[in-house]
């Protein structure tokens, strides 16, 4: 039986242009299957406001330099 790499979440409340992250996923890609989630904006020491209101919506797009 073939091995299989894992499926990696790679998420954070900093934003998803923060730095760092676009590295962390292209390190982590020679592991396994990367998915990032992570909201459009800072959302840093916001608790769980950001969620209580408002439904979420997620949007696909490719993480670049």
């Amino acid at each position: 039986m073939a091995s299989q790499k894992p499926h990696l979440l790679v998420t954070n409340d900093d934003g998803i242009t923060s730095p760092g992250l676009l590295a962390l996923k292209d390190t982590l890609v020679e592991v396994g299957r990367v998915t990032v989630l992570a909201p459009n904006h800072n959302w840093s020491a916001s608790g769980h406001v950001k969620t209580m209101h408002k439904h979420l919506r997620v949007d696909e797009m490719k993480l670049a330099v």
